[in-house]
Formats: C-alpha cells, structure tokens, sequence
C-alpha cells in the first residue's frame, strides 16, 4: 500500500504539468461565469475571479440585433505583467439557455467549445502584446422573438510559472437587445358589415396636417360581415381621417349616398398597433371620393437624375391645378408616380417636366423638355403611358406656396380662408378654405409666378357665422412673400397681431349641358351692376367640356352682381347679339358671401352687351389704338375725342385674369410693360358712361 501511495505521488504532478499544457490550449468548456455555465476559471486557478467592465464589446448597433445578422464579437483584457492570456466566451438568453451561433474567423487564435456554444483561445492565442491580449470571432443571431442577450466571458492572466499559484481571473459581461420592429400597422376593424357582403370597398387615409392621401387600399369583395383592414408605417402621434365607401350599387366606382354608402372615421395621435372599430350604420357621408391616376413614364433615359414636377390641371374647374408631386431625382428610365387626385366625371390636363438645365425650376423649352396629356373624363381609377418623345409643350409653368400655421389651438373646429394676392396688380391668383382639424396644418397654394411679390391674406372664422368679420370679431394675419424664384415655404405661429384684410368672396358658375357650343369660344365676366366695376373676366378659346366651373374672385357683402356669358355660337371671334351668339346673364343680389349659381343651358338668351373688341385695321372710326401692336417693353393708347371721356385701363391675360390697372386721365397715355409676359392680352378702357371698349394685344 505505501508503494502505491509513493507511485501516486510520483505521477500527480506530472498529470498537474499535463492539465496545465492542455488548458494552454484553450478551455475544456463551461468556464464563462455565466449562470448557465456555473463555473469560471477558478475551479482550476488560485485567486478569486473579479468583476470588470468593458472586455467584451460587439458591433450591434444600440437599437439591437437582427435575427439571422451576423456581428463581430471581441475579447480584450489587460493586466500588468502577464506572461500569457486566456479566455472563454458564451451567450445566454434570460432564462440561461445559450442562443446564437459562434463562428471562427482567427482560427490561429481561436476555436470553439463546449459543444460550439462558446469560444476559447488556441495554443498559439495567449501571447500578449505587452500588458494585453485582443480576440474577434463572429456570432449570429438567434430567430426573432430570443430577446436580451448577454454576453459572458471569462479571462485568465498567468505569471507562467507553470502552476496555479499568482494568476489572476476577471469576469465580465455586456447584454443587447433584441431589434423588434415596432407595429407600424393601423386596423380598422369592420362588423356588421352583411348589406355589403361581395361588394367593392375602397378605404384611404388622408392626413389632417395637409389634407394629403396617405395611403389606400381596396378590397375587391368584401368577404363576410367581418373583417379588417391595416395600413403599414403609421407615423406614431399622426392624425388621419379614415374615409371609406362599399360600391352599394356596383358600378366600379364611388357615388354620393345613398347610390353608394360612404363613412368617415376620425384617427386621432395614433400610433403604430392601434385599431379602431367600426359598426355598420345608415350615417352616411359624401366624402367626395378621388380617384387614382398612376402615370407610368418610360424611355426617361435622357433624363435620369435629373429633377421632374407633375402636376394635375382640372379641366372642369377652368384650369384648377388641384395636385402637383415634385421628383427631385428621376430614378430610372421606367418608373411610375401615383397621383391620387381625380374626381368623378371630370376631366384634366397632366402637365410634367424635366428640369434638363438643371437650375431647379421650369424654363420654356427646349431648355427644359416639357408635355402635356389630357385624361379625358375620369370614371375611376386611371392609368396612363407615357413613353419619351420631343412632342414637348411649352407650359405656363406656375409655382405652390407651402403655408404652415402654428399653434392654432384658439381656432380649433372653426374654418380658415386663405387667399394670395399679387402685390403689384392687386389681382388674386389662389385662395383656400378648410377646417382647422390641427393646432399645426399645412396649406398649398398654387399658382405663383417667378420674380413676382405676393400677399398671403388668411382669416380663422371666429365667430363661426361663415362670412369675414373686421378683427377682433374674426381673427385675421397678412404676410408676404420675397420675390418669387421657385417652389417656396412660409411659416406662421398663432399670434394677437390682427390686420383687416378686406376679404373678398369667391362668384362661382357651373355651366352644365353646353354639348352645343363645344369647341366654340366662352367668354364670362362678373360686375358690380350699380358701379359696374368688373371684377374679373374669363376666356376660354375653345369650349372642351359640356360642364365647367368658372371662378371669379372680388365680390363685397351686400353688393349686387351680374354674371355675363355667351358662346360664340357662328364662331366669328366676337360677340354678336343673341340669337347669332348664344348669350346668358344671371343677377347676384344682396351678395351674403362665396356664392355658386349654377346653370343649365337653355335658350333664355340674354343681349349682354359684351364690350366690342376693336381692331385697329377697321374701315370705320376708331376709339381705341393701340401701337405699335405687337408690342415689347412699352405700347402706347390713343382713344378717339368723344362725349365720354376714359377713365381707367385694365389689362387681362389669355385667361382672363387681370393682371395691370391705371387710372386714365387723358385721351393718350404710354404702358409700359417689362412685367408682362410675352402672350396675348385683352386691353380695355372704361369710359365714365360705364362703358367699355377692348382691343386684342400681343407682347412679343
């Protein structure tokens, strides 16, 4: 017995010498300090293992890690006088299962261990460099739903004396998160919904800041009494309305109820994961549906990289640009822009171009390539081709003012009216009316020209009663802009500062079931019939829809009007007196705010005495010359001597806005004109028996 006692004392250190060759080496495994683990280097080591930060780092980003990403993981200790270092590294979950895949990428310095759950240093990776030791190896990331995730890592720092004794242990630990990503969707959540079952539903969101469509949806049937809709990437604390409608009597496309039934919700500080729910019920809405159009342009080669604008003309509101999207970098030779903005039975011009030159806005062509495409009459959502051609249109490209008011908390639920005046001529060229849904909204308005100054005039109906108020009754702001160089911004925060800005109302006429006079010329004006002031003039070379709405802005509460029109029915170019010229009037009276008068062609004709144009190469006596015609920077006006005697000059654009007023005090004047436009214009003089004469001139 003492022999073999004796024998074992001679092998022990020697089996001691062999443990210590092998642990160079790299860990047995299980040695991290991990709770998993249980163990660390000292259940082999003297000393007692100390807690230190910041020896394990990874290069997952602070939002967390991607199931199935791979990153790199580094092991870096140091302590004074170290001859060699080891180490071991694991990862566990919270519950102390160890997840994620380790992979080797400095075989030299690294492997793996403890059946691949960890990584641990290699024979030829414990040397070193000075008083530190750095190892990377890789880990991949576990499926979704893991969670936090700790890394565990412990080091052992020997003296290399070749035992236990005088090496030091250290453990630390760095935890990351998981990278959920966060629930962008909103639900709308449907009972109730049997009178609808196999019909057509369209849902879309439209953002209350600017009235814009966020996003859209359609469901081809509706499936069952049940159901649900969600949109993806909701902005958290956005506020949207939620408009919808089942096509009732299956057309294909919206109609006002009760033809089709239609609802609107209110989504208010939603966040992503919310849901709202909705019961069917017969409080039906018009939510004055719009159509999609998507523009699919190809060919677009010349033209990539390059900045593009589209916008939509409405037709049938005389012109209206009702939608405009701006590309700031055309992507490809194909691509597509959705434009949701078509209503029903209307019909529009789509107007693009792209900025070939490159200085940010439009020159006419062919500096810059510019088309023109009409839709034709919209019946639901639309589609149109476009390949690239050189059949380009020289546009009367206009400009959107973006208005952002701020902090209208005071004005909440009341409405807002918004008008642009041209500082220099005084004439409006667009105007806006909504409901203040939002303390913040945005507002966009169309419309401006380059190098033109402008007034932003805009009123909150603070006594609700639908009409303008000098302040404080109504609370009232005017602002201005620098001279026009291109799209602009304009910001404004709520504030006491009220100013009168002599609002003006909006006269309005929809013609409807002109199918004789298309292709013929429509000319409107509106006036004051006791001073016959005219307030604005419309021309329209040729008729092309049988329905339109014709604008006119200027009218006083309390005045009385006239709205005068004709079709040149036998298509002379000017007025003639009805019945060879189609001819209407319609009165105004005791004017009590924006008004809308619609019209059915009839044959009611009316003589309106439509101010005769004269032209100068006329046999008889003229009133009115002007010359040289046409003209450049200046033109002069001689009118004949007269029993009465002219007492302004106005001079209107091809649309029939006014665009320069003067005062007349004698029989011949001198215009000048750098600030008009090269194009046609109408020039009239108004003489004190309230009558007047025009003439047609053209600024080269």
């Amino acid at each position: 017995m003492k022999l073999k006692n004796v024998l074992y004392l001679l092998l022990f250190p020697v089996l001691f010498l062999g443990l210590l060759s092998w642990f160079s080496g790299g860990s047995p495994g299980g040695k991290t300090g991990s709770p998993g683990d249980g163990a660390n280097c000292t259940q082999c080591h003297s000393g007692t293992a100390q807690e230190i930060t910041g020896w394990i780092t990874t290069n997952i980003p602070s939002s967390g890690y991607t199931p199935g990403e791979t990153y790199t993981i580094t092991a870096s200790g140091t302590h004074s006088g170290v001859v060699k270092f080891g180490f071991e590294a694991t990862s566990e979950n919270t519950s102390s299962t160890k997840k994620g895949s380790f992979v080797i990428t400095d075989a030299l310095q690294t492997k793996l261990t403890n059946n691949d759950n960890a990584v641990t240093h290699t024979s030829n990776g414990t040397a070193p460099t000075g008083d530190s030791k750095t190892w990377t190896f890789d880990w991949i990331a576990p499926d979704a739903g893991t969670g936090n995730i700790t890394f565990f890592s412990a080091f052992n720092a020997t003296n290399g004396n070749g035992n236990t004794q005088g090496d030091f242990v250290y453990l630390t630990n760095a935890t990351v998160i998981e990278n959920v990503e966060a629930d962008t969707d909103l639900t709308i959540n449907f009972s109730g919904m049997t009178p609808h079952i196999g019909q057509m539903l369209e849902i879309r969101l439209i953002n209350k800041y600017d009235l814009s469509e966020f996003a859209r949806k359609k469901i081809d049937a509706i499936p069952s009494a049940e159901f649900n809709v969600s949109f993806e990437d909701i902005i958290d604390g956005s506020s949207y309305f939620v408009e919808f409608y089942a096509d009732h009597n299956n057309n294909g496309m919206y109609d006002i109820p009760p033809a089709d039934h239609s609802w609107r919700l209110e989504a208010d500080n939603i966040n992503g994961g919310d849901e709202i729910n909705f019961n069917h019920n017969t409080n039906f809405l018009d939510i004055g549906w719009k159509h999609l159009l998507i523009f699919n342009l190809q060919g677009m080669d010349p033209h990539e990289g390059q900045l593009m604008e589209v916008r939509l003309r409405d037709i049938t509101l005389t012109y209206e640009e009702t939608l405009r999207t701006r590309i700031e970098v055309i992507p490809s030779a194909n691509f597509s822009i959705e434009m949701p903005g078509l209503a029903p039975n209307h019909s529009y011009n789509l107007e693009f171009y792209a900025d070939l030159n490159g200085n940010g806005v439009f020159d006419p062509i062919p500096t810059d390539h510019a088309w023109l495409i009409k839709t034709g009459a919209v019946n639901g959502d639309m589609s149109i081709d476009f390949t690239h051609n050189t059949n380009f249109e020289n546009l009367n490209w206009t400009y959107q003012l973006t208005l952002d008011l701020n902090n209208m908390n005071p004005h909440l639920g009341q409405s807002i009216n918004i008008r642009v005046i041209e500082q220099e001529t005084g004439m409006e060229v667009s105007r806006y009316i909504r409901n203040i849904d939002l303390a913040n909204i945005g507002v966009f308005l169309p419309k401006l020209s380059i190098g033109k100054e402008y007034y932003i005039d805009f009123y909150a109906d603070h006594n609700g009663n639908g009409i303008y108020d000098i302040p404080p009754t109504d609370h009232a702001w005017q602002l201005t802009t620098d001279e026009i160089t291109g799209n602009t911004s304009l910001s404004f925060t709520h504030n006491t500062d009220f100013v009168d800005i002599d609002w003006r109302y909006m006269t309005t006429l929809h013609v409807q079931e002109m199918h004789p006079h298309i292709g013929q010329l429509f000319e409107l004006r509106v006036y004051n019939e006791q001073t016959f002031e005219e307030l604005g003039m419309i021309t329209v070379e040729s008729l092309e829809l049988a329905e339109y709405f014709v604008n006119i802005p200027g009218a006083e509460i309390g005045e009385n009007y006239n709205i005068d029109f004709y079709a040149d029915f036998n298509e002379n170019g000017i007025y003639d007196s009805p019945p060879t010229d189609h001819a209407w009037r319609i009165n105004i009276a005791d004017l009590q705010g924006d008004t809308l008068s619609p019209f059915t062609h009839n044959t009611n004709f009316t003589d309106i005495m439509w101010p005769v144009s004269i032209d100068e190469n006329d046999g008889f006596a003229l009133q009115v010359l002007i010359y040289p015609n046409p003209f450049s920077a200046q033109f002069n006006l001689s009118v004949s001597e007269n029993d009465a005697k002219p007492t302004a000059l106005k001079i209107y654009n091809i649309a029939g806005k006014l665009v320069k007023s003067i005062p007349m005090f004698n029989n011949n004047i001198v215009i000048e004109t750098n600030t008009l436009r090269s194009g046609i214009y109408h020039i009239m003089v108004n003489f004190e028996d309230n009558t007047y004469k025009a003439i047609t001139a053209i600024k080269k």
